[in-house]
């Protein structure tokens, strides 16, 4: 079995019920119900690349802000603060307004993602660059190699025109003792709900000799994609100028 992960922390938002979150999710924006395409009505419906946006951005700018050298016990252990909801909704509202900003039914489109990234980087100096998509045949070692720099990923599940299909979603099942079971992946999770024209994050990845798992954040919770499955998805109701991910690699200092 093989497992690619990031080496920190993932984003972690306290919610008001006390619960800890798995990244950012765009429900959390107050609904406004005195206007149909307010802001915040927008941002609820078609934020998703906002929230991957927002959250991959705040896992790099916390982890080369960290000062000096870190084992990877110790950058978890730095990352173990939680961010507040309130302080998260005016990340969201902050990022939308300055950096970023998602249109009614397009959201945020892969091209601008990248091009809205990369004005980011700059002006913060951060040594990253993006870009939006590539063929289908290196998308999971493109996936791979920027969880191997510590990198989380945006992945589009496109909107699959005219088609009913949608890509499964999964949580991992648990042993008696409460312990994950990775020992053979058909087995150790179960499907929990369905998505498409979405933006997800992805944080890990898990192999075996029969399947091959997405770790991603979606909706401020963690689930599991099929990379079969989605590649299936993808040839059979999209095509990979939806259906892709947003490269980014680290600049050689």
């Amino acid at each position: 079995m093989q497992m690619h992960s990031l080496k920190s922390n993932y984003i972690k938002v306290l919610e008001e019920d006390g619960g800890i979150s798995f990244g950012g999710n765009q429900g959390w924006v107050i609904k406004d119900s005195s206007a149909k395409r307010s802001k915040n009505n927008i941002i609820r419906a078609f934020g998703c690349g906002l929230i991957s946006a927002v959250d991959i951005l705040s896992y790099l700018e916390q982890k080369d802000n960290a000062p000096g050298e870190k084992t990877d016990a110790e950058r978890k252990d730095a990352a173990e603060e939680y961010i507040s909801l309130d302080h998260y909704r005016e990340k969201i509202n902050e990022f939308e307004r300055i950096h970023f900003h998602v249109s009614y039914w397009l959201g945020i489109p892969g091209t601008r993602l990248a091009r809205k990234m990369n004005r980011f980087f700059r002006k913060k100096k951060l040594p990253y660059r993006a870009k939006w998509g590539m063929s289908g045949k290196k998308l999971l070692p493109r996936l791979k190699e920027m969880l191997d720099a510590d990198i989380p990923a945006t992945l589009g599940i496109g909107p699959g025109f005219f088609r009913k299909d949608r890509l499964g979603l999964y949580v991992t099942k648990l042993d008696k003792e409460g312990e994950i079971e990775y020992g053979n992946l058909r087995y150790s999770i179960k499907r929990r709900g369905t998505t498409k024209d979405h933006y997800v994050t992805v944080t890990g990845i898990i192999e075996d000799d029969e399947r091959t798992l997405l770790e991603i954040s979606s909706w401020g919770r963690k689930y599991y994609i099929d990379y079969n499955e989605y590649t299936a998805y993808v040839k059979k109701c999209d095509n990979y100028i939806f259906s892709n991910i947003l490269y980014i690699r680290k600049l050689d200092k």
